[in-house]
């Protein structure tokens, strides 16, 4: 009666999984802060993209380690969440996220229904990806104030 729904104890991992990664985007943000004066826009612009995608990736690839012990058969359903029809990300979309990453918002309402059978609130979906957001700025402003020290 007390506990929390399993839409709640989900996003908690969600939001577990890329807080726990952020030292990842922080020591490759700062990669590319070493490279700055050797590169142009259009490279920075890229290089930043790499850095964003490995981050979610390694994300997801922790939250999909944890949930493995969870529910057994965890990646079967989380491939069939992504083959149902559904009004939040249309295919061609979600090929998109595939290749790109998944935000926080969209690998949460996957991994929900995955598990539920179910879709979750998008407010929830969207306040994850706003959470990530913040933990990127900490990140960034981290840094920042490090090249201000030196």
């Amino acid at each position: 009666m007390f506990g929390l729904s399993t839409q709640e104890v989900e996003m908690k991992n969600v939001l577990a999984a890329y807080s726990n990664c952020s030292s990842f985007y922080y020591d490759g943000i700062k990669k590319i802060g070493q490279l700055f004066d050797g590169v142009d826009d259009q490279q920075m612009q890229n290089l930043l993209s790499v850095v964003r995608k490995r981050y979610f990736g390694l994300s997801k690839d922790k939250l999909f380690e944890y949930l493995r012990t969870q529910y057994s058969d965890f990646d079967k359903k989380f491939e069939n969440a992504l083959k149902t029809e559904n009004t939040f990300v249309d295919f061609d979309r979600l090929n998109q996220y595939i290749s790109e990453g998944f935000s926080a918002g969209v690998l949460f309402y996957y991994v929900y229904y995955a598990i539920t059978g179910k879709y979750p609130k998008i407010s929830n979906c969207t306040f994850l990806s706003h959470q990530v957001n913040d933990i990127m700025d900490e990140v960034l402003h981290k840094l920042d104030n490090e090249m201000k020290n030196v």
